[in-house]
């Protein structure tokens, strides 16, 4: 009496943005009142596999959505005697229904989480809901004294723009901390320029207009303090960190930092310890989305939870379609063909929407490095397709 059916069926959670895969989440149960119960119900009709799981209140709405490499075992966590979790007693207190839909893989899962978590915002998902966190692009420009600052967007004021990062505190405190290391102005915009070499005729009096330059840490170009030429090199050298083909700034303050150390300054030697971290973390927002979004096509090889190889086709770093990979001629034409219309294709979504599977890719990778051998190029795919196609076909 417990278990669904047809017609009592929660209808699904919708279509995927993997397009070749048909989506039917029609497995379920209803939440009984004894835990032992629905965990009987759980044992005998939930797999052990990978997939999502959603909880569905008593008017319908889905109330949190979530992944899993086994969805027995979690959802069977729920229901445990020993069960401590104050957010999990919550959500399961608010549901009546369990649903769940099977994945390829625990990649798969994760995906589908994200998305599912966007199209329906459950209540009681944090994690993924859109708006949540402030993006901002890392932007260096405002000519003629141009400078590392933080924008929303990228205006036309910017030379060069990297990112989206982080708006956080710790990312606003690591530009401040860029532009003192190159010694560039952060003042606003209203401040004039006047570089060394470009002095009018009648020369007056210029004082700083804050206490950088005595610091150290700005050249000052609102006092004349360095030239056009001067400056220009302090903002390549900022350019130069933060694409990383300046390994040698880090490598600098961590052996100041040593040195420090060693002397026994270690009000300094903190305060490097300080910029060497911030500097750090900037490199490491701007780097996580590089390896993966730079490439207009990538494909992801992994085997399936029955074994099976699939590929997963990235587009600019966004997952966009599933296909079984080339085993044979007749799969190994619907590849190619695939790939071909891919590369012709967009991204699905917004650009808001496409920077969160960005980052949610982003993140699979940066915590298993090892992953990263599994990815092939188009090139590469298209050798590997090639392989099981007829000669005239190649050619074609």
């Amino acid at each position: 009496m417990l278990r669904w059916t047809n017609e009592e069926c929660w209808k699904g959670f919708g279509p995927s943005r993997f397009k070749s895969v048909r989506r039917c989440a029609k497995h379920g149960i209803h939440i009984h009142r004894l835990k032992r119960e629905t965990r009987r119900l759980l044992r005998e009709s939930c797999p052990t596999i990978p997939g999502v799981y959603g909880m569905i209140d008593d008017q319908g709405e889905l109330v949190y959505v979530g992944k899993s490499k086994s969805l027995r075992h979690r959802l069977l966590s729920y229901f445990q005697a020993s069960a401590a979790d104050t957010k999990a007693r919550c959500i399961v207190a608010h549901a009546r229904q369990l649903v769940w839909e099977p994945a390829h893989h625990e990649f798969d899962a994760l995906v589908r989480e994200l998305e599912l978590i966007r199209r329906w915002r459950p209540r009681f998902n944090v994690e993924g809901m859109p708006g949540r966190r402030q993006r901002a692009f890392l932007c260096i420009g405002r000519a003629p004294g141009a400078y590392a600052y933080l924008a929303p967007k990228i205006g036309s004021t910017a030379l060069h723009a990297y990112g989206p990062v982080s708006a956080g505190k710790r990312m606003r405190r690591a530009v401040e901390r860029l532009n003192n290391f190159c010694r560039l102005r952060d003042c606003p915009d209203r401040v004039p320029m006047l570089f060394a070499d470009q002095l009018p005729l009648f020369d007056r009096p210029l004082d700083e207009k804050c206490l950088r330059y005595q610091f150290g840490t700005c050249l000052a170009p609102c006092a004349a303090r360095c030239t056009s030429i001067e400056y220009a090199a302090a903002v390549r050298q900022a350019r130069a960190f933060v694409e990383g083909t300046d390994p040698a700034a880090l490598q600098t303050i961590e052996a100041d930092m040593a040195t420090a150390a060693e002397q026994r300054q270690f009000d300094r030697a903190a305060a490097l310890r300080d910029l060497l971290g911030d500097l750090r973390y900037l490199r490491y927002q701007i780097d996580r989305l590089h390896r993966i979004g730079k490439h207009e096509c990538l494909i992801y090889a992994l085997n399936d939870y029955r074994g099976r190889e699939r590929w997963y086709v990235f587009r600019r770093g966004c997952p966009h379609v599933i296909c079984a990979s080339p085993t044979n001629a007749v799969r190994a034409e619907q590849c190619h063909a695939l790939l071909a219309s891919i590369e012709a294709s967009a991204p699905h979504g917004s650009p808001e929407e496409q920077l969160s599977f960005m980052l949610l890719v982003a993140g699979w990778f940066r915590r298993r490095p090892d992953e990263y051998g599994r990815l092939l190029s188009i090139e590469a795919a298209r050798e590997a397709c090639a392989r099981f196609m007829p000669k005239q076909a190649r050619i074609a």
